[in-house]
């Protein structure tokens, strides 16, 4: 399996072979440094990514082990000892604004990541300077064509998605994620577990952020978990219930994602560019190319 990893050493080692000549797009040895420069700008862009989507599995793991250290709570003989209770539930939900921070610096760092790729490509064609992927973008719609537009074209509707999401976070709003936990418990029987963490899975829509935009968000809870409760349980000829199984499960409804899957998926989804633009930087062996 190709990774960038493996693409950046593959590109590395041409280079290394590669002599400024007329036949290349290496005047000098400068030219070669700044080439060098911009491939590891794109690679280290992809790994401030890659680093902000672990934050985020960070994130999530002290969550559950947060939920777990509460379930304590649902010990039905301390609750109230001197009432008889079968059943509890609580559930608790907060607004967690450092998954939103980390997924604006993903997001940040992937658009970043495409500017440096195509400052890269831009290098191949005469006369064209392009310091955004925006530039091959707009060939695209134009219809053009070439080596490294069509890796480009291939993926235009990813790219298109990812800086749109990217531009709405920015530039237009900013999502407050929601995360938690619910915990039941029936007849000594405890169950917990913790709410994902959503994010819209187009990108979002502007939204006010007022006091009161606020207070009413609070009041509508966990916008777009769907969530299913199941237990089995069985009452002996005495008339006592004991639970069997019980389990409290949640996932997105349409419209929403788990933000460490949005994240990981957009990750791969840069990778595979990357890989099969650099597949074809060394086939074209630093030569110029031509749109047409």
């Amino acid at each position: 399996m190709t990774t960038i990893n493996s693409s950046l050493d593959a590109i590395l080692t041409e280079l290394d072979k590669a002599q400024p000549d007329t036949a290349n797009i290496f005047k000098n040895g400068a030219d070669k440094e700044l080439y060098e420069t911009y491939l590891m700008c794109a690679y280290r862009r992809a790994n401030a990514a890659k680093y902000h989507l672990s934050k985020v599995n960070e994130l999530l793991t002290a969550a559950a082990a947060k939920a777990a250290e509460k379930a304590h709570i649902h010990n039905l003989e301390n609750l109230h000892p001197k009432l008889t209770i079968t059943k509890s539930t609580i559930s608790v939900s907060e607004t967690r604004l450092e998954y939103a921070y980390e997924l604006v610096a993903f997001l940040t760092a992937i658009r970043s990541a495409l500017d440096f790729l195509a400052t890269v490509c831009s290098l191949h064609f005469k006369n064209l300077e392009a310091d955004s992927i925006k530039t091959f973008i707009k060939l695209s719609s134009q219809g053009k064509s070439g080596p490294l537009l069509e890796e480009i074209t291939k993926h235009i509707d990813w790219i298109t998605f990812i800086r749109k999401y990217r531009d709405q976070m920015i530039h237009r709003v900013i999502i407050m994620p929601k995360g938690g936990w619910f915990s039941t418990a029936s007849n000594g029987t405890i169950t917990t577990t913790s709410y994902p963490v959503l994010v819209p899975a187009a990108p979002p829509k502007f939204a006010l952020d007022t006091r009161r935009a606020r207070m009413l968000d609070e009041e509508m809870g966990l916008p777009g978990i769907m969530e299913t409760s199941t237990t089995i349980s069985v009452t002996n000829a005495a008339g006592k219930v004991s639970v069997l199984t019980q389990t409290v499960e949640s996932d997105a409804a349409p419209g929403y994602v788990h933000i460490e899957e949005f994240m990981n998926a957009n990750l791969k989804s840069f990778e595979q560019l990357f890989s099969e633009i650099l597949a074809r930087l060394i086939e074209l062996k630093f030569e110029l190319a031509t749109l047409i």
